[in-house]
């Protein structure tokens, strides 16, 4: 949780301060590479561009720190980023806590869009039969 933790206050220290509270940076595409070299410099891996952008997101997906399920990775917040309406997502972190579910499942279950709002969830067990969709959408910084 303590990584969790850190990187939602890394989003928060991009949206807040860097982006002043917009949701771009008005001086375009580079404070992210910029902000990655000096994280990198300071800490080590870990803190790419890439990586910097999935912890904006978190923070924009996730305004509430207290709101975070202590029993999620980082990967399964990662995950929960490509789904697509707070509610749905709010729904699969719950599942996914409540269910145990790991990485792997909570992809699937994604990925075969259990739905939200008829509360249908495909038993684990018959995830493995169920081919991964990958519904990434290009995001830029």
């Amino acid at each position: 949780m303590a990584q969790v933790q850190t990187y939602w206050q890394i989003g928060r220290h991009i949206v807040g301060f860097e982006q002043g509270g917009q949701a771009r940076a008005a001086y375009g595409k580079q404070l992210l590479p910029q902000l990655a070299q000096t994280l990198t410099n300071e800490f080590g891996k870990g803190f790419d561009a890439s990586n910097l952008r999935y912890m904006r997101l978190f923070y924009q997906a996730f305004p509430n720190c207290d709101a975070l399920r202590h029993e999620l990775s980082w990967t399964h917040y990662r995950l929960l980023l490509r789904v697509d309406t707070p509610k749905a997502r709010l729904w699969y972190m719950q599942e996914t806590a409540e269910q145990n579910w790991s990485t792997r499942v909570l992809r699937r279950q994604i990925a075969i869009k259990a739905d939200p709002q008829t509360a249908t969830v495909y038993p684990a067990a018959l995830a493995d039969h169920y081919p991964i969709q990958d519904n990434r959408r290009s995001r830029s910084s």
